[in-house]
Parts: C-alpha cells; sequence; structure tokens
C-alpha cells in the first residue's frame, strides 16, 4: 500500500504526456544500451542514427507544419510520436531503413494536419507513419521492442501507463481477445497452445502495443463500453495474421484501421475557444471561466474536455491540460471551473491571465462520469473543493430539461468561501437535488449552517436511510475519491453504482 501511494503520488503530480516521455525516453535509453551490450542483436549504430532522425523529421515537420496550418500543437506531442517510432521501426542500419525513419515521422506530422477533420486527426500518428513507409517500400516497422530482454521493462512501463489513464478494462479486453485469437489460430496450424502464448508475450509487441498505442487519447472513443468495443476489434484484427497480396494486419495497419471506427463512434474535432467572461466564484483563489464558440460543442453533461493553452516557459506539466466542463449541453457557453494553488502550473498562470477576448483551443471531449440513463435513478453525489465542476453540469441539465430528479449532494470544502455554483444548485432544489455543504476545517466559523468533519459512513446513513437504493458520484482529489469508494464499499454499496472523475491531465 505505501509503494502504491508513492506511485499514485508521483503519477498525479505529472501529465500522461510527460509521463509518456519518461516511459518511452527509458525505453529508447536501455534499447540502444543493451544493443551496445549485446544484450538485443540489432544494430546499436543503426539504432541511435534511427532514434536521431526520428526525433529530427518528427520535430521539424510538427514545427513547419504548425506554422503553416497556424495551430497550437502540444510541445510534447511531436517528442512522443518521435519515440513511438523509434520503438517501431527498424535500426537505420542501410539507405532504404534511413529514408523510411525520415519519412515515417514526418507523414506521422502530416497526418495530424493534413488528415484531420475540424481539427481532429483521425489516425494514430506514429501507426500511421509506418504504414506510410511500409507502402512506399522504404522501410518495414519491425517492432523490435516485442523483445524478451525488453519485455519485463515494457510491462512496468506499460503498468505505469495503464494506472495513470485508468484504461484497465480496454487494456484487458484487448490483451484476452487478442490471446484468444492467437491460440486459435495456432490450433488451427497445429502449434503448441504454450508456444503461443510464450511467443505472443516475447515476440510479438503485444504489452508495448495494448499500453502505449492502443490506449492514445486522441484517437480513442468517448466512453468506456465503446473503447472496449474498440479494443475488442483491434485486438482480433492485431492477432488474426490475416494476409491478402501485399496487405497484412500489421499492428500497426491494424491500428489505423480501427481508429476509423473509433473516429465514426467519437466525438468529432477541436474547436477555437473565445473566452467570454471570468468571474471570481468565491474566494480568491476559485473563478469560472465562460468562453464562446463558433459552433456548439457537443458532450453531455459530467464528461470532461482537453485544453491546449500555447504559452511561454511552460512548466512540466505542458501545454495541454483536461479539466471537467462546468457547463450544460444546453448552455451557450463553455464553462471551466478552476482552483489556483500557489504556486501554480505555468498553465494555470497563463489561463488566469488571460483577458476578454482571448483564444485558446480545446477538444476530445469524453468520460464516464455522466448522468444514468434512468432519470428516475437515486443518487449520492461526493464533491470535493473544485471536484464540484461536474456536479454544476449536471444540475444545470436536470433544471434546463426540468428533469425531476432524487440527489443528495455532500459538497465539502475547507473555507466557505470556496462553495461554487450554489446558484444553480439552488435553483435545482425544486427538482430534487438537495445539497448539503460540509465544512472539513476544525475551527467552525460563526454562522456556519452547514455540517462539519469529514464524510462518514454515519454522515451518509444519518442523512440518507435508503443509500443502498442510490448510485453514489464522486469528484475531486484522487485521494479523496479513493477513500470515499474504499468507504462506500464498506458500507455494502457494489462496485457497479459507484462512478468516480478520473481523468489523467488534472
Amino acid at each position: 500500500m505505501y509503494l502504491t501511494r508513492k506511485i499514485d503520488g508521483w503519477l498525479n503530480g505529472i501529465t500522461m504526456y510527460r509521463l509518456l516521455v519518461y516511459v518511452l525516453g527509458v525505453y529508447a535509453a536501455v534499447g540502444i544500451s543493451f544493443s551496445f551490450a549485446g544484450v538485443l542483436s540489432y544494430n546499436a549504430v543503426g539504432l541511435l542514427v534511427s532514434l536521431v532522425l526520428a526525433l529530427a523529421s518528427c520535430y521539424l515537420a510538427n514545427l513547419v507544419l504548425s506554422w503553416v496550418w497556424n495551430i497550437a500543437t502540444n510541445k510534447e506531442s511531436w517528442l512522443i510520436t518521435a519515440l513511438i517510432l523509434f520503438c517501431i521501426m527498424p535500426p537505420a542500419s542501410t539507405n532504404a531503413r534511413i529514408a523510411g525513419v525520415i519519412v515515417a515521422g514526418c507523414a506521422a506530422m502530416a497526418g495530424k494536419f493534413l488528415l484531420a477533420i475540424h481539427g481532429k486527426h483521425l489516425f494514430n500518428p506514429a501507426a500511421f507513419g509506418a504504414v506510410a513507409a511500409a507502402l512506399l517500400g522504404l522501410a518495414y516497422a519491425g517492432w523490435w521492442i516485442g523483445t524478451p530482454a525488453m519485455l519485463p521493462l515494457v510491462v512496468a512501463g506499460g503498468l505505469l501507463v495503464v494506472r495513470k489513464t485508468r484504461r484497465f478494462a480496454m487494456v484487458t479486453a484487448f490483451i484476452g481477445v487478442s490471446l484468444v485469437v492467437m491460440v486459435v489460430v495456432g490450433i488451427l496450424h497445429d502449434r503448441a497452445i504454450g508456444t503461443v502464448l510464450t511467443e505472443a508475450f516475447t515476440s510479438w509487441p503485444l504489452i508495448f502495443f495494448a499500453t502505449i498505442m492502443l490506449t492514445e487519447p486522441s484517437t480513442l472513443p468517448s466512453n468506456r463500453p465503446l473503447q472496449v468495443i474498440y479494443a475488442v476489434l483491434t485486438g482480433v484484427l492485431f492477432s488474426a495474421q490475416l494476409h491478402y497480396g501485399v496487405f497484412s494486419t500489421s499492428p500497426h495497419m491494424v491500428l489505423v484501421l480501427t481508429n476509423v471506427f473509433s473516429y465514426i463512434v467519437s466525438s468529432k474535432g477541436r474547436m477555437l475557444l473565445q473566452l467570454h467572461e471570468k468571474k471570481q466564484a468565491g474566494s480568491s483563489t476559485v473563478y469560472d471561466f465562460a468562453f464562446t464558440t463558433p459552433r456548439p460543442v457537443a458532450f453531455k453533461a459530467g464528461q470532461y474536455i482537453e485544453w491546449t493553452l500555447p504559452h511561454a516557459h511552460a512548466d512540466e506539466r505542458g501545454n495541454r491540460r483536461t479539466f471537467s466542463i462546468a457547463s450544460s449541453p444546453t448552455e451557450r457557453t463553455v464553462h471551466l471551473g478552476v482552483k489556483f494553488y500557489k504556486p501554480s502550473s505555468s498553465f494555470k498562470r497563463a489561463l488566469f491571465e488571460l483577458e476578454a477576448g482571448s483564444q485558446l483551443w480545446a477538444g476530445h471531449v469524453a468520460g464516464d462520469f455522466v448522468l444514468p440513463g434512468d432519470p428516475s435513478q437515486k443518487m449520492v453525489w461526493l464533491a470535493g473543493g473544485i471536484g464540484i465542476t461536474p456536479f454544476r453540469s449536471m444540475a444545470k441539465y436536470i433544471i434546463d430539461t426540468k428533469q425531476q430528479c432524487d440527489i443528495v449532494l455532500f459538497y465539502a470544502v475547507a473555507d466557505p468561501e470556496e462553495l461554487m455554483y450554489m446558484d444553480v444548485f439552488k435553483e435545482a432544489a425544486p427538482y430534487g437535488l438537495r445539497v448539503l455543504p460540509v465544512l472539513t476545517v476544525p475551527d467552525v466559523p460563526a454562522g456556519w449552517t452547514g455540517l462539519s468533519g469529514f464524510i462518514t459512513a454515519d454522515t451518509i446513513t444519518s442523512h440518507i436511510p435508503d443509500y443502498a437504493d442510490r448510485r453514489f458520484y464522486m469528484s475531486g482529489p484522487n485521494a479523496m475519491t479513493t477513500a470515499y469508494r474504499s468507504m462506500v464499499r464498506g458500507m455494502g454499496v457494489p462496485a457497479s453504482h459507484i462512478v468516480t472523475d478520473y481523468f489523467s491531465g488534472y
């Protein structure tokens, strides 16, 4: 438990993109070192040249294309793509392979700009780059990362990525389906099951593909059920080993094909938002930002969206972050609720300094933290601090659609002035929303009429006798939602009745 808490603490302090840079960087360094030491039977100089070419081609292509299209990009995006290409392309030990790596890097970046609809790229950049190099006959992805010597490291890095992104169901579905299909294909070819399973992990990029490439957020469906379907479809094609003429279901080709399915079922495009208003929403550290958009944003109440804000001297958190949408799909403006800490990240400092009329990019709407399909389902909402934002979205949606509900909201804050959006929650009262503010500090100020102390099982049972019949929604700091989930499970509430708000870029 101690180790898990330490790992989670570190993961919560960095973005998903920074984690990928670290993990892929370690893969690259170890792979080259193993090659020089003879642990890997690959041309070490060729691998080193491949790394340099992948980095240079992706960086320069991204720089030129972003300038031509005048589109802000994440500073780590090109780096992640370059490192993935390095892990899957063969060592650049011949002229054709050198050209192949360069073409793959340029094609990967070009695909993000040229093959994009409403600003959303259609294909996984690295997979598309590898396909382009293969179709031109220059170099075929060898996936040297899928070797026995690299397996322990790939498993460790993959587990970190999956824990950070919370893609357990999706990755498990992909690996499970892939293994089943591989075994079936092996049996049809009179191969021993043990041999097939061993080769799946030691001679095939199963783990790397599942944890690094399949989980790429910009090409994922927007909710968990669709992500699992996407994983199953990809797993079948990935392991079927189909061949038709020059066409084969290589891992990169499979991902390009299933990316089309993902696009069809996903939210479309990224959009340019313009700041309409910024106002203090309680204490001096809590603000609400309202943005206008040239076209309506399609999302469900409670989902999150990724925001890109270019700014000078970006820190390790980068210029791209994910935040819950505080507004309802029924509103004309997109609201973002933010708490500013000291010291704040460079992203939040740049966000705070925005003035009316300033613009930023947003896209990749996703999340399963949404209202149940049955409006009669009773609920308990547990919010901590700025975790109130998705509940504001849901409450406003209930008001605007005049939807009757039975919801009790426990809203925990450390300072009464940090209470946000209370006007919306009061407006939702006639529709069945009951709000119980909770002050978590020991010194309760005079005049406080809400609850005090930490939310416990007794707190819930004393105010909600029928809690066992309700669905629990939890949003706030990761440590809080983890503790609340454990507490509610201890009360006998099944896991299927608990929904937690989590997104990797927080």
